[in-house]
């Protein structure tokens, strides 16, 4: 398909291709689930060197550009905290939290964390946002969004420190090969220049029962 006429977004976040190509992931293969895959942007890029990919999603607009984009066969219209209740993740060899996670309250963040049965040495991948980003107005870890500009206006978001988000994998899962990186700058959002920032994480992960 011509990029012109993809739906959505069109490219894979760049944080996404960082971790692909550092971890060599271009030359294995395996399984990846992406939760808060959108049209499938990400996984596209896993698809083309021959992973078995599946995306999960709870917004059914953003699963129907994926079909429109022939890639929808492999997204699945569900919420993710479902999804992790029925133990499949097991399977996969790849785990990707890429601007999703932080749309839930604390205590479904650890809900999810604390029910992943994982294979050992399962290679993860989160993006969290950062204490620094400007849509942080107050000093609670989770809050609801109130601008207009970023069309979050009314979604839950939660904030971590890098440290903090480490301790809180480490409190459920033995933690190897750890990358974490701090991404702050600056944005256009709707004609207006605001503070992002953002934490990425990515890690081995086993379960501590596994050890």
């Amino acid at each position: 398909m011509k990029l012109k006429n993809k739906l959505g977004l069109k490219y894979p976040d760049h944080d996404i291709i960082r971790f692909f190509f550092k971890n060599e992931l271009d030359k294995r293969r395996g399984h990846v689930i992406e939760f808060g895959c959108g049209n499938g942007n990400n996984l596209e890029l896993f698809a083309e060197y021959g992973w078995r990919a599946r995306g999960i999603d709870n917004n059914p607009i953003v699963i129907g550009q994926g079909k429109q984009n022939k890639i929808g066969k492999i997204l699945i219209w569900a919420d993710m905290r479902d999804t992790i209740l029925t133990h499949e993740l097991i399977t996969y060899d790849v785990i990707l939290f890429p601007s999703s996670l932080y749309y839930l309250s604390e205590s479904d963040i650890e809900m999810i964390l604390s029910n992943m049965r994982v294979k050992p040495n399962c290679l993860l991948f989160l993006k969290m946002r950062g204490y620094n980003d400007y849509r942080r107005h107050s000093y609670r870890k989770s809050l609801v969004i109130d601008y207009e500009e970023t069309g979050e206006k009314g979604c839950t978001n939660t904030f971590y420190g890098l440290d903090e988000l480490v301790k809180l994998l480490e409190k459920y899962f033995i933690v190897e090969n750890l990358v974490k990186l701090n991404a702050d700058w600056e944005n256009l959002m709707r004609g207006k220049v605001v503070n992002n920032s953002e934490i990425i994480i990515w890690c081995n992960i086993t379960n501590k029962a596994d050890e």
